[in-house]
């Protein structure tokens, strides 16, 4: 986890981040940069949580660790940790919901307005997490946590227009993202995607691209399932106002 965050550290300043996925059967799991927090929030405080929560409590949301009631837990974050100044996105889905949680360091205070104008950056960074941690996720999944459930949760939606700056190019490099999509999309798949566009055959792209046919094939089924296509036309329509 610490190795893939750390391009959040490194350009902004970003010490944690975590991962809740919260199931309607009341399982869960959780990871972070930072397990000796989360050994504690359950030793001491999940009560506070996200956790204790239904998922039908929760809606789509951006939120600023201020906005919380319970201060108690973000001040032990922030006195004991080194994590404050924290946003959580939530992203709920039929059967979970996920929380991604986002922090920097105490005195970082201007932090807030950043998350609220930098959304994008955000966003992208789950994708890439996603990606990258895979095989951790599985894992994870397969060594879920049941706790009783009781508290109820309110949240408000907040939408603002995504700023780019140099740190947030020189950001998304760093994890491979070279343009804006809803998908993350690795520098090979994006290249299989511009010769696919162009009208070239997996053959032809083999070639262009010095690898296998074979590999090609990967890729290309690698970008079905990310973009949730049936066909290589239906990937082209979708990507092509991108990538062209």
């Amino acid at each position: 986890m610490r190795e893939i965050a750390k391009p959040l550290e490194k350009f902004f300043n970003i010490n944690y981040f975590g991962y809740v996925k919260s199931y309607q059967d009341d399982t869960h799991y959780s990871i972070s940069t930072s397990p000796e927090w989360i050994s504690c929030l359950y030793k001491n405080y999940h009560k506070n949580g996200v956790v204790n929560k239904k998922i039908n409590c929760y809606k789509n949301s951006y939120d600023l660790w201020v906005q919380y009631s319970d201060q108690v837990t973000k001040q032990v974050m922030k006195n004991d940790f080194g994590f404050a100044n924290g946003i959580n996105i939530v992203k709920k889905h039929k059967d979970y919901c996920e929380f991604f949680g986002f922090a920097t360091s105490p005195d970082n205070l201007s932090m807030s307005d950043w998350y609220l104008n930098n959304i994008d950056i955000l966003e992208n960074f789950i994708l890439y997490f996603k990606d990258q941690a895979k095989e951790l996720l599985l894992a994870a999944d397969s060594d879920r946590i049941l706790f009783p459930k009781n508290l109820q949760a309110t949240h408000d939606d907040i939408y603002i227009t995504p700023d780019t700056n140099e740190a947030n190019k020189k950001f998304l490099d760093e994890i491979k993202i070279r343009k804006k999509t809803n998908y993350f999309l690795t520098q090979k798949e994006q290249e299989c995607i511009r010769h696919l566009i162009k009208g070239c055959t997996m053959k032809e792209i083999a070639i262009f691209m010095n690898i296998s046919p074979r590999t090609v094939e990967t890729h290309l089924i690698n970008i079905k399932n990310k973009t949730n296509s049936k066909t290589m036309a239906e990937i082209a329509a979708k990507l092509a106002s991108i990538f062209i």
